[in-house]
């Protein structure tokens, strides 16, 4: 597509001023998630009628995201040109659209459409009070995981902050693919874009942690706030130590993110080991995302 580029790292400041304009809830629409997946998706932007304009490719084809600083007044006209930059082959225009785009297409244009939504690319979204103190009988099995893990071993609790940490990190996520009989392909991509995202979380304003029992990692996640929201883009940690992912979860949330009123712990891609995990948390609510065909 003409004046189509691919997303850099020096591309962050141009994206975040007109990102801080919306109020979508999706972690797909935050600067960390394109830049983490560009690759993958083999993102592209461009800056037509004064909009951010991105391009994914996916397993569901190539489609424009939500436009980042439309008019509402003029957004027909913008859907034609996007119309006209679309591949021929595209079935669908639009993708990662939340609702509240859908009722504004309802409103301001006239083209008739249809939404496909997929389940497997639902997000879950949790209260962080919840997460935090566990309260309740709903969480007792996870409290009795965390407390196991505090009791059984010896911890550190660290930031990644040094080159150490980060190789320890990238040892740990080749070790857990290791164990994993069945990976998505994005899952099967990621070593490459978490090793950027690694290298870079201070430019990028992230959160990490890291946990060490006996000088051995055994476990990180690294996450960012956006708005009332903390996201948590990576968690992988070594399943040989019990409790550990229970612990892992309260304690980021406890060291960077209790201020926030949500935790977005993103979609499950449709893996059923995943989808029980993020089920067992008791999600407030599924954030659905819709692919649009006009």
């Amino acid at each position: 597509m003409e004046n189509f580029k691919s997303i850099n790292l020096e591309d962050k400041d141009l994206f975040e001023k007109y990102l801080c304009k919306i109020d979508n809830k999706s972690y797909e629409y935050s600067f960390v998630t394109l830049y983490l997946w560009k690759d993958f998706c083999k993102t592209q932007y461009s800056i037509i009628n004064d909009c951010l304009i991105i391009k994914k490719e996916t397993e569901d084809g190539t489609f424009f995201m939500m436009p980042i600083g439309y008019d509402k007044n003029k957004l027909e006209d913008l859907i034609l040109t996007l119309k006209s930059l679309s591949p021929t082959d595209t079935i669908y225009l639009f993708g990662d659209i939340e609702d509240n785009f859908i009722n504004i297409l309802k409103k301001y244009t006239s083209f008739p459409f249809k939404t496909i939504q997929n389940r497997d690319n639902f997000e879950y979204v949790y209260s962080t009070d919840e997460l935090l103190n566990l309260s309740g009988k709903k969480y007792h099995q996870k409290k009795n995981h965390y407390n196991s893990f505090i009791k059984s071993y010896n911890y550190i609790i660290k930031s990644i902050d040094d080159e150490k940490i980060i190789q320890d990190c990238l040892a740990l996520i080749e070790k857990w693919h290791e164990n994993k009989y069945k990976l998505c392909e994005e899952l099967r991509c990621e070593t490459v874009e978490i090793t950027n995202l690694l290298h870079n979380l201070n430019y990028l304003n992230l959160k990490s942690i890291a946990v060490y029992v006996n000088n051995n990692l055994v476990g990180f996640s690294i996450g960012e706030i956006l708005n009332d929201t903390a996201i948590i883009h990576i968690e992988r940690c070594d399943i040989n130590y019990k409790g550990i992912y229970a612990f892992i979860n309260r304690e980021f949330i406890n060291k960077n993110f209790k201020n926030t009123k949500y935790i977005n712990r993103e979609e499950d891609c449709g893996c059923p080991g995943l989808r029980k995990s993020k089920l067992s948390y008791y999600p407030l609510y599924l954030l659905k995302k819709s692919l649009i065909i006009i």
